[in-house]
């Protein structure tokens, strides 16, 4: 048996409990358009030694040039964060393999123990942060009503942190993964 159809009820322009436009009395399509967000949200995904942090350079560059302020949000500091505190300096210390091992197992911790998209909050709330951040110390352009900001997320390693971001952001998300296979010609 077939899903009987949803019930839609017509909008009654004249029913004062229903705000079809803005407070100016524009037409709804500019009610609507004013409240669009010129944000965009961008996680990165790729292997270490992809390019991801060129990929990364690039991105920034490009979203300069139209006009865009860029945060870049790397879910490395957030890991070494959720650390005690006695732990951060040596963290921040490690490089090569040492650092991707060690922050990539930390990483796994944290899914474990607090679930799999934990990461992906962490960076909801750091650009929460820093959105506040920009608007109070007038680090953006006032006078729009939606400044355009790209928050760069360096790097998504797991399903539910891209689930995460795509139901909270929508159609601001964007997800940029990298592949790139490296040829030795010595």
């Amino acid at each position: 048996m077939a899903a009987e159809p949803a019930n839609i009820s017509k909008i009654n322009p004249t029913d004062p409990t229903i705000e079809i436009s803005s407070s100016n009395n524009d037409e709804p399509i500019s009610a609507v358009k004013s409240r669009r967000s010129n944000e965009l949200i961008i996680a990165l995904c790729g292997a270490v030694g992809s390019g991801v942090s060129e990929l990364e350079e690039i991105l920034e560059e490009q979203l300069v040039q139209k006009g865009y302020t860029v945060e870049h949000i790397r879910l490395s500091e957030l890991i070494i964060a959720q650390q005690p505190t006695d732990k951060h300096d040596d963290l921040k210390k490690l490089v090569g393999y040492d650092r991707y091992n060690e922050l990539q197992n930390l990483g796994d911790i944290i899914r474990k123990d607090k679930g799999e998209s934990r990461l992906s909050a962490l960076a909801i709330d750091e650009i929460a942060t820093r959105r506040q951040y920009l608007k109070d110390n007038n680090k953006i352009n006032s006078l729009e009503d939606s400044p355009r900001v790209a928050y760069i997320i360096n790097q998504i390693k797991n399903p539910k942190e891209v689930e995460l971001l795509n139901v909270v952001y929508r159609n601001n998300f964007y997800m940029l993964g990298l592949l790139r296979n490296v040829i030795d010609l010595c």
